[in-house]
């Protein structure tokens, strides 16, 4: 039996307010800190900061799976283009470029998503490492869980209503035993 690998990329949430969950409008005002990780370093450190605070996470996972689904269904068929994820409520954006058969993962700023880090200015964009389309993927799948499970714990009210976030969130899984 083989050695388990870590991750090449994932996200980890950090500053969790519960109660922010356990609201009847837990969906929108859950914003907890997030950082990526790629390559197993903090990729939000060559930013100067430990992890993005503020993040209006389920929204952003909300398009981010829609993103990554058309991500994985373009990848080998289509010309390549840059795949732009933007973190609302933090000014900053995971940038996917392809190259070759990976994806070259870019911290950028765009204050159309919210107010930039205090330790970076407009116009940045900073290249954090190398991953494949799996490591995306697997990185997207495990995050959509975690915040479902949140909400399936803390508020079963807003959890009934991410049945749609949970379909795609498999949809994408079943699209790993492909690759």
């Amino acid at each position: 039996m083989g050695a388990i690998l870590p991750s090449n990329c994932r996200f980890i949430l950090t500053n969790i307010n519960e109660a922010e969950i356990k609201s009847e409008d837990g969906y929108s005002i859950f914003e907890p800190t997030l950082k990526l990780e790629v390559q197993g370093k903090n990729a939000f450190r060559k930013m100067g900061v430990d992890g993005v605070d503020k993040v209006v996470v389920m929204h952003f996972i909300e398009i981010a799976l829609k993103k990554t689904q058309q991500l994985a269904e373009e990848y080998s068929r289509v010309a390549k283009r840059d795949y732009a994820y933007g973190l609302l409520g933090t000014g900053v954006i995971i940038r996917l470029k392809p190259h070759n058969n990976d994806l070259d993962v870019f911290l950028e700023t765009d204050p159309r998503y919210g107010p930039l880090p205090r330790t970076v200015g407009m116009n940045y964009s900073n290249h954090v490492g190398t991953i494949s389309l799996r490591d995306w993927i697997e990185a997207i799948v495990d995050l959509s869980g975690e915040l479902i499970e949140y909400f399936r714990l803390l508020n079963p009210r807003v959890y009934r209503e991410l049945e749609n976030l949970e379909l795609q969130r498999r949809a994408l899984g079943d699209k790993l035993q492909s690759l």
